[in-house]
């Protein structure tokens, strides 16, 4: 896993123009959010010059086992060894004042809580660990336990950007990481019960689909989420319209603003370009390599499907048709 590409999918998707910016990153000291809260601290540090950006870490103490308070205390003295490295960060512990008793209410006590500290203390961002496993597990909770799968599932705090910027990355990605750089992890007990919904899922559902049906089940359950989110997500009129023009089957695109343009309005753009062109149902494989070669400032050209070919400058991309 490229280091390099999580810091570009993280300025990406933390786009602001301010010059002071605000982060908070829920924390629960397992290999996700620890390794986010890395990355997050490589961001602050990598843009100092730039930006000044002000991080707070939130942690949620739910009281389920034994090693709960334990955890935080290890947490406090983590922190303060960053702030010994000249780290700065803010940090808050949480606990309920009533137990927490299912893993529903759980998850509505976090998200209110998020958004009574964002609003109290001003944090631009929202920020968790979430990662590709998590978001599919999410789905099939919906999908299967409730039988709908709820729309906005990417802005659960009220007035804030609340952001998941790991769900392109594998569970097995983010250890290889963890381990890699050796990050201090605790991991929460409780991920390896059976009795919780998720935690069953995870550990035997997904084993029986990958073992007799489908070993990609997670790439394929992340194509239907995201086909799902394309449907719900339609972007400013103003977007689309000011950043390319179509003449004689070739549309011409600014490389500069594509990029500015958050990550779903750059895949409907380039769904919508190959529809102008005359190609539909276009997979994600060529989606993902119009992202890729987007990010080139060097001339390149590239052949598709269907006598499409995408050529490329520092300044302009251009989706064109072969007529012959």
């Amino acid at each position: 896993m490229s280091i390099k590409r999580i810091l570009y999918v993280l300025t990406n998707e933390i786009s602001s123009d301010k010059k002071e910016l605000s982060l908070l990153l829920a924390l629960s000291a397992g290999q996700d959010s620890t390794c986010l809260a890395f990355f997050i601290i490589m961001y602050q540090k990598l843009l100092y010059s730039e930006k000044q950006i002000q991080v707070g870490i939130i942690y949620c103490q739910h009281n389920w086992n034994t090693d709960s308070l334990n955890k935080a205390n290890y947490l406090d003295s983590w922190l303060t060894l960053l702030k010994k490295l000249k780290v700065n960060i803010t940090f808050y512990s949480c606990i309920p004042s009533n137990p927490i008793a299912t893993e529903a209410e759980s998850r509505k006590w976090r998200l209110n809580l998020f958004n009574r500290v964002a609003k109290k203390y001003n944090y631009n961002f929202v920020l968790t660990g979430h990662t590709l496993n998590d978001e599919v597990e999410t789905f099939i909770m919906q999908q299967f336990l409730r039988g709908f799968v709820q729309k906005e599932i990417n802005t659960p705090v009220r007035n804030k950007n609340y952001l998941q910027p790991l769900t392109w990355i594998h569970r097995n990605e983010i250890l290889e990481i963890c381990s890699y750089w050796q990050f201090p992890l605790f991991a929460d007990s409780t991920n390896k019960s059976i009795l919780l919904p998720r935690s069953r899922i995870r550990l035997e559902l997904f084993s029986i689909l990958k073992a007799f049906y489908n070993p990609q089940i997670e790439n394929s359950l992340k194509q239907t989420i995201q086909t799902q989110k394309e449907q719900y997500y339609s972007p400013k009129e103003h977007e689309l319209s000011i950043h390319l023009f179509h003449s004689n089957n070739k549309i011409v695109l600014n490389r500069l603003k594509l990029n500015k343009l958050p990550l779903k309005t750059q895949k409907l753009l380039w769904r919508q370009c190959f529809e102008t062109l005359g190609v539909f149902n276009i997979g994600f494989y060529w989606i993902e390599k119009c992202l890729f070669y987007s990010q080139r400032k060097k001339e390149f050209i590239f052949y598709f499907i269907k006598n499409i070919q995408l050529e490329g400058s520092a300044k302009w991309l251009i989706l064109s048709k072969n007529q012959n």
